[in-house]
């Protein structure tokens, strides 16, 4: 899932993904002019809570968010 804000002429951008093979969740964070940081989580509630506070973050720090796609829900990963 992506999530995309805009303040003037820049993106952010979050990728959220779920690994199977390693039965966990994460994040890229690809901020203008950075280098992408990558966050993993075991535990779902953690990594909504993670998400929840950069979209918070963002919006106080005057990003626009572009569209506002769903969480994964915890049991998105299957048996």
């Amino acid at each position: 899932m992506i999530w995309l804000f805009e303040r003037a002429e820049q993106i952010v951008k979050l990728e959220t993904r779920y690994d199977k093979k390693r039965k966990e969740y994460s994040v890229a964070i690809m901020r203008p002019d950075a280098v992408p940081e990558i966050e993993r989580y075991a535990i779902f509630t953690e990594f909504h809570a993670r998400i929840l506070a950069l979209e918070q973050q963002l919006e106080s720090d005057h990003w626009r968010q572009t569209g506002r796609p769903t969480v994964i829900p915890s049991d998105w990963c299957g048996p």
